[in-house]
């Protein structure tokens, strides 16, 4: 015999197959009967019967009226407690609410116990608050000197008849604050025409200079002939001690100076520093190209020299004549 039962509003549930002798009603023998434990109260369902032989399945029967499982208190605790992003100086949490049928009745909500994570065994006080209605987070006030902190959490369900099961002890940090250290000094050469590489000492990596999660440093720069454009580049980090920044003009001075920066935004500034970048490599290729007998085993070569750089400025000549035989290069002005 196979007992199929639908909650109201939610999809069928199937029991498996039940022994003759489990339905068997000692009070009435011409009639079965069997009896379905664990429904969540509250809850209404239906339900229908299907015999069952060695070559099937019968056709089930007309389902039932619902009928109302009585109401109670919550018997399923909340799962998964888990850090939610809030300013400094709270303790924020989310957690995964209890489905419709595990939470019913009148009155509903949570409550929700926090408390500063301790060594000692004597320090039990529990701070509480209830939140009345299906949500799923919370944000407690820890003040400002308590950011970036281990906290115990744990959340309970509860209706008009009572309270739930709590879950689980859960450690969740207190929301971080803004970096209090700099990275200092700050130094770095060109790369290329258009990159530079910036460098840093390593950052004390603590709560007291970090406070929080360390997640990279920010490389500010700007042209140091107009410092009314500002541009940055960020490496995400938490032990780099240098970067590469790129898109840069040639033959250019810069500025740049570092942050550090975590979940609740950027610390104060590194010094400022000043480099330059390299110029262009020639551009053109040179031109002209003409050769002449030089000896009985040679030729010379010669071809119009081209400009390096975009600046207009002639940064030097490339070889304008060049032994074939040994290859040389020399230069000329």
């Amino acid at each position: 015999m196979n007992l199929s039962y639908k909650p109201k509003y939610f999809q069928d549930i199937f029991l498996p197959e039940l022994p003759i002798a489990e339905t068997v009603n000692q009070e009435q023998p011409t009639k079965c009967s069997y009896i379905i434990t664990d429904l969540s109260p509250g809850s209404s369902f239906s339900f229908r019967v299907s015999a069952v032989n060695r070559y099937g399945v019968g056709v089930p029967s007309q389902p039932s009226a619902y009928f109302k499982i009585p109401d109670a208190a919550p018997r399923k605790a909340p799962d998964t407690i888990s850090n939610m992003f809030s300013s400094m100086g709270t303790l924020a949490f989310t957690w995964t609410e209890l489905k419709p049928e595990d939470l019913t009745g009148d009155g509903v909500g949570y409550k929700v116990y926090w408390r500063k994570k301790s060594d000692s065994i004597s320090d039990d006080r529990w701070q509480s608050d209830t939140v009345t209605g299906r949500t799923n987070s919370y944000v407690a006030l820890v003040g400002e000197e308590n950011f970036y902190l281990e906290y115990e959490v744990k959340v309970g369900a509860f209706n008009s008849l009572g309270n739930g099961p709590n879950t689980t002890v859960y450690i969740i940090m207190s929301a971080e604050a803004l970096p209090a250290a700099a990275p200092r000094n700050v130094y770095g050469y060109g790369y290329n025409a258009t990159a530079v590489t910036v460098f840093w000492n390593r950052l004390d990596n603590t709560r007291q200079f970090v406070r929080g999660k360390l997640r990279g440093f920010r490389i500010n720069y700007w042209l140091a002939k107009d410092a009314s454009v500002q541009r940055f580049s960020k490496v995400w980090c938490e032990s780099c001690t240098t970067a590469l920044v790129v898109g840069l003009l040639p033959n250019e001075g810069y500025w740049v100076n570092v942050q550090a920066f975590n979940a609740a935004g950027l610390g104060p500034k590194g010094e400022n520093y000043y480099m330059i970048t390299l110029l262009n490599a020639p551009l053109r290729y040179p031109e002209y190209v003409m050769t002449t007998s030089h000896s009985n085993n040679s030729v010379q070569v010669q071809w119009r020299g081209v400009y390096v750089g975009i600046s207009g400025r002639t940064a030097g000549w490339l070889q304008a004549a060049m032994v074939a035989s040994n290859r040389k290069r020399s230069h000329c002005a």
